[in-house]
């Protein structure tokens, strides 16, 4: 059974399999299969490395925490599907550095790699300041406590 790419970013830096959850729902290019009909299947749960059951609650506890929304789309018989919130999607840059960190200094070439379907490369995530444009790391910062200004 053919994935998305996104499957397996986090147990790829061996985070827990939330991440790979949270990964499988991000948004698919046209014509790939919904993430409920992928969990049902038997190659799912064990290419996450996870039992159903854990699945199921990994998924409850995603959606209890804002990153996840289960939509039903069939009464009969009763399917559901679960899709990326806001939250979800702004934390996708952040499983994708991990991700990039993992593959440069624990990685090796077992390590899954992601590819832009539109261009056809090798996604080289980096952070940049939305204020100066900046790669983050290449300037000092400080740190201000709540209570300083």
């Amino acid at each position: 059974m053919a994935l998305e790419p996104t499957v397996d970013l986090g147990l790829a830096v061996g985070a827990s399999p939330d991440s790979a959850v949270n990964n499988q729902c991000s948004p698919r290019p046209p014509g790939c299969k919904r993430w409920p009909r992928l969990a049902r299947s038997r190659d799912v749960p064990t290419s996450l490395g996870i039992v159903p059951t854990m699945l199921t609650r990994r998924l409850a506890t995603l959606t209890e925490e804002g990153l996840l929304e289960k939509r039903f789309y069939s009464e009969r018989p009763p399917r559901e599907e679960y899709l990326l919130t806001a939250a979800g999607r702004d934390f996708l840059p952040i499983l994708f550095m991990i991700g990039a960190w993992g593959r440069q200094y624990r990685g090796d070439d077992k390590m899954s790699r992601f590819i832009d379907v539109e261009a056809g490369t090798e996604l080289k995530p980096i952070v940049v300041d939305e204020v100066t444009g900046v790669k983050i790391g290449e300037r000092p910062i400080r740190m201000v406590m709540p209570d300083e200004s």
